[in-house]
């Protein structure tokens, strides 16, 4: 009987600790993991509202010192610059974005006016919708986000009283007035920054009602660089761990092909995914979406930022260029990320942006990332002077006119041609690194003047005004 009872206690206590180890399985250690996942996804997201903010900047900012219609001149910033008026400008915005404001469509003869004054003009990237700038100041439903759609430049001058200029797509020009402001005065900052040695720019072909800004003259030593991918394209290792993050780091049912180009290709299954890796180290991500589609810009964009951050990262001085909605049998959106070297915009041979994403819903359809570094301590400085743009324009205005009239098909109208006509259609004029891919690893890389004339860019090496390369523009 003493022996029963024993068992009986025994399998007792058993019981007792199986269900107590029960208890602290399916209970107790849920706990932590749940908690542990939810921080770093709170984190994450953090990382990616950070990130958002950040591409979420100006490509380029102008500074605007007045003086009257035949004394007028301005100054282009370089990337650190842009960033620091960036930063000082943002108070002032918030107030426009967040408060009671009037929204007025003007004329841009009214918006040019302004040009007369001490202004700052902050440009974005193309076709940015105006609730992504919204979101910086973390609202998404306001008077400018209802009345204007997307912004393209943002002109604040600097003795503001409470109003504001913007300029949308198509052409279109906003006066945005703040019926109650604080006076944020930007103007010091351009007074002081005026007593420093700049490069100015003028509106030099003015007398063809251009107003396109283009410096007299150039005098910043730019030095030459080599730069190199983020992918060695020679090492395997590296370019199968830069594949596997794309597959859930498993490889088991991918099949590889070797091109004769030096490309590698992997497919994945029976093609839902792929990946393409050229010998210049130019990423080409793709997969099978279904049924996705998009309709919130913002979410888009965390999508395809929370993509770029888990492969490959998002360079430091990246910024949004240009934004597409895409309709179809799926709507969508595409995202085209620039970045800078050395305070420069780096443009490359027959690419349009270094980064670009196709966000459909939660899915990633395309992924295209070029992305160089800069070889350490590596420069090939220069001792002549840089050419300006407008003298690299007249040393090739035949060039010019011979490539204008074959893009509008009127070649036979040369003999006539008014050069003037070129000179009105130079829409816009940047200092570059111009890279043009010839090397398969270490590549130098040529500061150049970037010359939009109607719809066709140029690349000039801005040291012998040389042409580098020409396209149509997308």
């Amino acid at each position: 009987m003493g022996r029963e009872r024993a068992k009986s206690i025994i399998l007792s206590l058993l019981v007792i600790l199986s269900i107590m180890s029960v208890h602290k399985i399916w209970f107790d250690s849920p706990m932590p993991l749940l908690q542990t996942e939810a921080t770093s996804n709170k984190e994450q997201q953090h990382k990616i509202l950070d990130i958002r903010k950040q591409v979420l900047s100006p490509r380029k900012v102008i500074l605007g010192f007045g003086g009257g219609t035949r004394n007028d001149y301005y100054t282009v910033l370089n990337y650190e610059e842009t960033k620091v008026v960036w930063e000082q400008s943002k108070p002032l915005l918030l107030d426009f974005f967040t408060g009671d404001v009037d929204v007025e469509l003007i004329s841009y003869d009214k918006y040019i006016e302004n040009n007369k004054r001490k202004f700052i003009e902050i440009e974005f990237g193309d076709d940015l919708y105006s609730v992504l700038i919204s979101s910086i100041f973390d609202t998404f439903d306001s008077k400018v986000i209802g009345n204007i759609r997307q912004i393209k430049k943002i002109l604040i001058p600097t003795n503001n009283t409470g109003t504001i200029y913007m300029r949308g797509k198509d052409d279109y020009f906003f006066e945005v007035k703040l019926k109650q402001y604080t006076n944020n005065d930007l103007e010091n900052f351009i007074v002081d920054y005026e007593k420093k040695d700049f490069v100015k720019y003028y509106p030099l072909f003015s007398f063809v009602d251009n107003t396109t800004l283009m410096p007299l003259n150039y005098y910043v030593n730019i030095p030459q660089l080599f730069v190199e991918s983020e992918i060695n394209t020679m090492d395997e290792l590296d370019v199968v761990a830069r594949t596997k993050s794309l597959f859930n780091q498993n490889l088991d049912f991918v099949k590889t092909i070797h091109e004769t180009s030096g490309s590698v290709i992997f497919l994945y299954g029976y093609g839902e995914k792929s990946v393409r890796i050229n010998n210049r180290g130019r990423l080409d991500y793709k997969e099978e979406i279904g049924n996705f589609s998009s309709t919130n810009v913002i979410e888009a964009l965390n999508v395809a930022l929370n993509f770029i951050d888990g492969h490959g990262g998002m360079p430091d001085s990246a910024y949004l260029s240009e934004v597409k909605s895409i309709s179809g049998p799926n709507n969508g959106y595409y995202f085209g990320f620039s970045y800078s070297i050395d305070g420069y915009p780096l443009n490359f041979n027959n690419i349009t942006h270094p980064i670009e994403v196709e966000v459909f819903g939660t899915k990633v359809k395309t992924y295209r990332r070029l992305a160089r570094n800069r070889i350490s301590s590596s420069s090939n400085n220069r001792t002549d002077d840089i050419l300006s743009p407008h003298k690299i324009i007249e040393d090739n205005i035949t060039l010019l006119i011979d490539n204008y009239l074959t893009d509008i098909n009127q070649k036979d109208r040369i003999i006539s041609f008014d050069d003037n006509e070129i000179l009105k259609n130079v829409n816009y004029i940047e200092m570059v690194y111009y890279d043009s891919l010839e090397d398969t690893k270490r590549q130098l890389i040529v500061p150049s003047w970037k010359i939009h004339i109607k719809e066709r860019i140029y690349y000039f090496d801005c040291y012998k005004g040389k042409l580098l390369h020409s396209t149509i523009a997308n």
